[in-house]
């Protein structure tokens, strides 16, 4: 019998980064099946007093995917504070379907340059930050994985009721 190689580090967190977005995480469903279900109208909908609307979120995870990118190349980079939860420019289906795509594509992008790191960069610190490359990275697939939950909670036809399911 023989023993298959062990993945790297890389692939690992590449392919974990790509279930999260449209695979089939352990989890529940991934991140495209949760936004994909939902109209312009619905993701621009606060469910919840204080809560972020779902097409915030999906910026929000956008703006999150690309900083720890922009870092493997600026560990001193952060995204500025209005990039957080930006506000949609425009609220209607293309714009949607765009900021959509840019998620996914946000995701590819990171996934496809992690990919070929080697565990030894990986394994280093994120300059000053107190964390490596690959905690980092695993923050992301983590992240992706809690926003999928809220925005699958917001988009539920009794989100903001005070009733028991």
């Amino acid at each position: 019998m023989t023993a298959t190689p062990p993945i790297s580090t890389g692939k690992r967190l590449a392919a974990e980064l790509r279930r999260a977005w449209h695979g089939a995480p352990w989890h529940g469903p991934s991140v495209l099946e949760i936004v994909g279900r939902l109209t312009a109208a619905e993701a621009a909908t606060r469910t919840a007093r204080g809560s972020h609307t779902p097409w915030q979120i999906v910026l929000h995870l956008t703006t999150w995917v690309e900083a720890p990118r922009r870092r493997l190349d600026d560990p001193s980079f952060d995204p500025r504070e209005h990039e957080d939860f930006p506000v949609p420019t425009a609220l209607d289906a293309q714009a949607w379907a765009r900021d959509v795509e840019a998620l996914g594509v946000a995701i590819e992008r990171l996934a496809a340059q992690v990919e070929s790191m080697s565990d030894e960069v990986l394994a280093a610190p994120v300059g000053a930050r107190p964390y490596t490359h690959t905690t980092m990275l695993d923050g992301v697939v983590q992240h992706l994985a809690y926003h999928a939950g809220q925005v699958a909670l917001l988009a539920r036809p009794d989100a903001g009721s005070d009733r028991p399911s």
